[in-house]
């Protein structure tokens, strides 16, 4: 049986739910949005795809004015918690047998009409913003994703091109990008002028290096990024994401959704998608990107 991913990203939803259906820890007939909720994709690590899947069910919860118990990883736990909408009650950990797959969500999202009800973005505490007329652009940047010491090459963004592209972009830029000794061995970052944040804030493994991460995001204008939990973290909070992917058979197939088959997930994110069959599929992308950029384009006159 071919992976339902594989159908998701095709846009053939219904099928691919189904066959997720199938799976033991997928499973789920009851077609209602109620509550507890496990906010995890089954056999997949980290957890950007659950604030997916939490943007997605608070838009049913803010609807309905119903809180629906969810259980995450500590860090959607935290965040949920600080959310003055207070529409989760969200416990760490998986849960009993009793609680539900993510799949009623997913099946509402891409063959129903949850996608109809408007997006609430995440509302966390913080810092005011500077005021706006003191204030360039915060701009922020990642272009890689590192398995095994090495870039992954369809979802990395050769370094040089990449900041090429961002040279006449108005604005303070600031590197969201982990594992910057191989990401960078050049050190070409440190002559862009980015302010890097460090691997410790960006891999959340503590309550502080958490918070230091949501306020770094929160005080973004844009985020220029390869698929990243960073990104699910700008998107659930509404900042607009200017999102560089490339088709895969499968992985991410949410961008490919969203880019493709008009499943608007994140109204905030603004999908470029390349061709996975060449060596630079990223070429095009980032073309799109400045001109969605254009705005912030520096006067040279």
């Amino acid at each position: 049986m071919q992976n339902p991913l594989f159908d998701l990203a095709k846009g053939e939803f219904k099928t691919g739910l189904a066959k997720l259906n199938q799976k033991d820890k997928w499973q789920d007939d009851r077609t209602d949005l109620s509550g507890p909720f496990r906010l995890k994709f089954p056999e997949v690590e980290g957890w950007g795809e659950s604030l997916l899947l939490t943007s997605l069910l608070k838009r049913e919860a803010i609807n309905t004015k119903t809180p629906v118990k969810v259980f995450a990883d500590w860090q959607v736990c935290s965040i949920l918690k600080q959310d003055s909408d207070s529409v989760f009650d969200a416990v760490q950990g998986e849960g009993d047998k009793e609680v539900r797959s993510p799949l009623a969500i997913l099946r509402h999202a891409l063959t129903g009409k949850l996608l109809d009800k408007p997006f609430i973005p995440l509302k966390l505490p913080g810092r005011p913003f500077p005021p706006t007329t003191n204030r360039r652009p915060q701009i922020g940047i990642a272009w890689a994703s590192i398995t095994d010491g090495h870039p992954i090459d369809q979802k990395s963004i050769a370094l040089e091109p990449f900041l090429s592209s961002l040279a006449n972009i108005s604005g303070e830029f600031v590197s969201l990008q982990r594992n910057l000794r191989v990401a960078d061995p050049d050190g070409l970052l440190k002559e862009f002028g980015a302010r890097i944040v460090r691997d410790e804030v960006l891999n959340a493994r503590c309550p502080s290096s958490l918070a230091t991460l949501v306020e770094e995001i929160r005080q973004l204008d844009c985020l220029v990024t390869i698929s990243t939990t960073t990104t699910h973290l700008a998107a659930s909070l509404g900042i607009p994401v200017e999102l560089i992917a490339t088709e895969r058979k499968g992985p991410q197939w949410f961008w490919e959704a969203q880019a493709h088959h008009k499943r608007c997930l994140y109204p905030t994110v603004n999908v470029h998608i390349g061709d996975g069959e060449t060596g630079n599929w990223w070429e095009k992308c980032l073309k799109e990107v400045t001109d969605s950029l254009s705005g912030l384009r520096k006067n040279n006159g």
